[in-house]
């Protein structure tokens, strides 16, 4: 947005034009740093049930000789995630006050998953040995289910966990690595220890026929340090709830300092929200809020370009000759990466300024599509004697990936933390969340349905230029949006009353 276009996007708000001079951040109170850690360990249990059901135990399975239809079908398992932003405005409406909004659900969530992976533990050997799939999708669709509810409020409760607001956007931070570090705990960490082969080679000093830790004991320590992480929450950590009054009186605050607006102020407005369907009627808000509106049809549409190169990038090199073991070591090796890609992304990207930094991933990610697309070209066929350089290749293109869909995400995440609706922030946080992953997995489908017609190069070029177009007409009112004002994102719009 250029200078005298953002003048006049200020005037016609009404919005209060801000010194040129960036205001100093702010430090992180004490307070805000345990909240950081807590975060860190509630999301880390939200990836426990994602890593173990939705990764190991597909793994094991694999080893253990089952169909590629079966190992299909326990991709249901992973369903509870796409479709929580349904469950979220129950946890808004209905809550024990005096207990916290968001205790009121984490805390019970997490005591039944503690119950969940202790109770399988005890028929977890049987189940993979006799390879029965329906017991595990649904022991797994109800762990990840509870996981999705788990989210949600951890989701609600970022919003008030941080005394500065500009500091809020740290939450997609503590999601990434948190919901990273939970997944690999369970997964590929479970896998090593629980190999005899690993353990033979690298743990110990004498050979042995037994892992470090058998799958059931390995649920059962994953239930204990639920249990623990739980029990500490539940009796020594308190909820802060940041009323509404607090958003009236920022609103004032503005109308005050602003030569343009009316002499206006505002009395505290108490919402009361007494059930699932009001909080389903200020969802809405999704819908007739002009900016949210613009927000859905930008998470949408935002990864169609892209899609045609990161969806299929695996699946071709592996048609194309290359090997299952150097893409899995390869996925092993950029694991630490996920870490520094996230730390430094919580650095560089600064606060009101979210969408710059997506705009910049936006162009770099076009830049590491067309890497891909000449890694994919150049080596239509992959013989051994090329292992050595395309492991050097595809270690290089999965690291730019991890660094510019983290970069995106964070800052996307940050944004959303910012300007959603604290009243309904489990269902507002989610239900953006939500739409941003449906846009990831509608564009996924859409380059994987192209491929099925026309030919690599063809997809990438219609997504190329799509990306090109998009980039040309869509980033100034991208780029807009970071300078409206939090008010005006609000579900249900505040009513100031005019001063008698």
């Amino acid at each position: 947005m250029d200078p005298h276009s953002e003048s006049e996007y200020h005037k016609f708000h009404h919005i209060k034009q801000v010194d040129q001079h960036e205001k100093k951040p702010q430090p992180l109170t004490s307070k805000e740093k345990k909240g950081i850690l807590l975060l860190l360990i509630l999301y880390t249990i939200q990836g426990f049930p994602i890593g173990f059901f939705g990764g190991a135990v597909q793994l094991l399975l694999t080893e253990a000789g089952i169909s590629m239809t079966k190992l299909a079908e326990l991709s249901v398992v992973l369903y509870p995630f796409t479709f929580k932003f349904l469950f979220a405005p129950f946890q808004d409406a209905h809550y024990f006050k005096s207990f916290g909004k968001r205790k009121s659900y984490i805390i019970p969530i997490q005591y039944l998953m503690a119950i969940l992976f202790f109770v399988v533990s005890l028929s977890i050997d049987d189940l993979l040995k006799n390879q029965e799939i329906s017991s595990l999708i649904i022991f797994g669709f109800i762990a990840i289910f509870l996981s999705s509810q788990q989210d949600i409020a951890v989701d609600g409760w970022v919003l008030t966990i941080f005394e500065n607001e500009e500091h809020v956007n740290i939450g997609s931070t503590c999601n990434t690595i948190g919901q990273l570090l939970g997944v690999l705990i369970t997964n590929s960490f479970f896998i090593q220890i629980n190999s005899v082969e690993f353990c033979n080679k690298f743990l110990y000093s004498t050979p042995s026929d037994k892992p470090l830790v058998t799958t059931k004991q390995f649920l059962q320590i994953i239930s204990a340090i639920i249990a623990v992480v739980t029990v500490f929450v539940h009796f020594f950590v308190q909820e802060r709830e940041k009323s509404d009054k607090q958003e009236i009186e920022k609103v004032n605050d503005q109308n005050k300092n602003s030569k343009l607006a009316n002499e206006e102020t505002s009395e505290q407005q108490q919402e009361q929200i007494d059930s699932v369907i009001d909080v389903i009627k200020k969802l809405r808000g999704f819908f007739t809020n002009k900016n949210l509106r613009f927000l859905i049809i930008f998470m949408l549409s935002q990864n169609i370009g892209n899609s045609p190169v990161f969806a299929s990038f695996t699946v071709l090199l592996v048609r194309q000759g290359l090997s299952k073991e150097i893409i899995s070591t390869i996925s092993t090796i950029i694991i630490p990466f996920n870490f520094i890609a996230a730390i430094l992304s919580s650095k560089l990207i600064r606060p009101s300024k979210e969408m710059n930094a997506w705009r910049n991933a936006f162009v770099i990610q076009i830049v590491v599509a067309l890497i891909g697309y000449a890694i994919i070209i150049l080596n239509p066929v992959i013989d051994e004697s090329q292992n050595k350089q395309m492991f050097i290749l595809v270690l290089i293109f999965q690291i730019l990936v991890i660094f510019v869909s983290t970069f995106k995400f964070i800052a996307q995440g940050g944004f959303f933390n910012r300007i959603s609706d604290e009243d309904v922030g489990g269902s507002s946080l989610t239900t953006l969340n939500s739409f941003s992953n449906l846009g990831g997995q509608f564009s996924e489908q859409i380059a994987l349905v192209a491929l099925s017609y026309l030919s690599f190069t063809q997809v990438v070029f219609i997504g190329l230029t799509y990306s090109l177009l998009y980039l040309f007409f869509m980033h100034k009112k991208i780029l807009s949006q970071q300078l409206i004002p939090k008010n005006q994102w609000r579900l249900e719009k505040l009513q100031p009353k005019k001063q008698q």
